[in-house]
């Protein structure tokens, strides 16, 4: 069966590219011929991919931005740099269709597969995307599965209920990675199937994928890892203190994340004494290598994704508020790869529907 994926692909962000690489082989692996849909969304190029040109370089001069104005050309190459190594990653790693927009989405594929990640999360656009939802052209007989989208009750109860109704007969079948939103559906709507609950497709898709990438630049470092990715993030000196009172108790130094490429972040994460994040792919890999973890919750929408995450698969000790004093605990991992390994086969099962 010919696959398309779609999702925010093109997004200057690891968690987005990685999760996108793992659906890809996840389909391929169960014997699709798997395409990543170049689907040129509006708001990821308008924000990720921001023009740094003559023209925005005058805008921060009349908007009094001098200190950007000034140092244009050095950000511009930053960005320019920045964004060469996602498209590398694009280039090598996923099997794109020409670029397309919502009016001329590929219509030779069997089955569309829209997800993961945010997909149904206006926040993220400003919008309700309508090719997130399946309302694209395609040809007759083709199918369409909803994967690990993420979103929230609430976000869904601020949404045209017409909208969602309409929407939502477009998917053969659906699967999201929060239990609220599979309980909201499934009791809010009628569907031709439930709504299934699953994991984000890097988790499912395993350690052995991802060991490919890795180059053990890290090994023989100790550090604790500080991964805290969210814009503006509130109270920076309460994470890095938390951080080395660990990193004392364990005999080690702070590290924060810095990375070039996926590899790097693989490699920081997957040999990291101690993770302290607030990103949830941060997060993830962290469980995907056993890593003893404090994901930091700031009491904000942000938090719901990883707290939903690590309370299905019984690991709430990890969760730490950020006004929390920290102190190193064992992580005893075994029960947890337990409930990953059933939920991966749960999420398996669901990927099973399209070939």
């Amino acid at each position: 069966m010919k696959t398309g994926v779609l999702t925010v692909h093109r997004a200057i962000n690891i968690g987005a590219i990685l999760q996108t690489f793992a659906l890809q082989e996840l389909l391929k692996n169960m014997g699709n011929d798997s395409y990543v849909v170049n689907y040129i969304q509006e708001k990821v190029e308008r924000t990720d991919r921001e023009r740094y040109d003559s023209k925005k370089r005058r805008e921060f001069l009349f908007h009094g931005h001098l200190h950007g104005f000034l140092t244009f050309n050095q950000v511009k190459a930053r960005v320019a740099k920045r964004r060469k190594l996602f498209d590398d990653f694009l280039r090598d790693h996923l099997q794109l269709t020409e670029a397309c927009n919502a009016n001329n989405i590929p219509q030779d594929f069997d089955a569309y597969v829209i997800g993961s990640d945010q997909l149904w999360n206006s926040r993220i656009f400003g919008y309700q995307d309508p090719v997130f939802w399946g309302n694209f052209t395609r040809k007759e007989g083709s199918k369409v599965f909803a994967y690990a989208d993420s979103t929230t009750v609430a976000d869904l109860e601020s949404t045209s209920k017409e909208f969602l109704e309409k929407s939502l007969q477009n998917f053969d079948a659906i699967s999201v990675r929060e239990k609220e939103v599979a309980d909201y559906l499934n009791a809010t709507f009628k569907l031709p199937k439930p709504v299934e609950l699953v994991l984000d497709p890097t988790i499912t898709a395993g350690r052995k994928l991802w060991d490919t990438m890795r180059t053990e630049k890290c090994s023989g470092e100790k550090y604790v890892l500080v991964y805290c990715a969210r814009p503006y993030q509130p109270k920076p000196q309460l994470v890095m203190e938390k951080a080395q009172k660990i990193a004392d108790r364990l005999g080690c130094k702070v590290k924060e994340l810095s990375m070039d490429t996926a590899s790097d972040f693989i490699d920081q994460i997957s040999n990291a004494e101690y993770v302290l994040s607030s990103s949830y792919h941060g997060i993830v890999f962290s469980l995907i290598y056993n890593r003893p973890l404090y994901a930091l919750m700031y009491g904000d929408d942000q938090d719901r994704r990883y707290v939903n995450l690590l309370k299905l698969l019984g690991a709430e000790k990890m969760l730490l508020s950020i006004n929390e004093e920290a102190e190193p605990q064992d992580v005893d991992y075994a029960p947890i790869n337990e409930r990953i390994d059933k939920m991966v086969d749960k999420s398996k099962e669901f990927l099973n529907q399209i070939r």
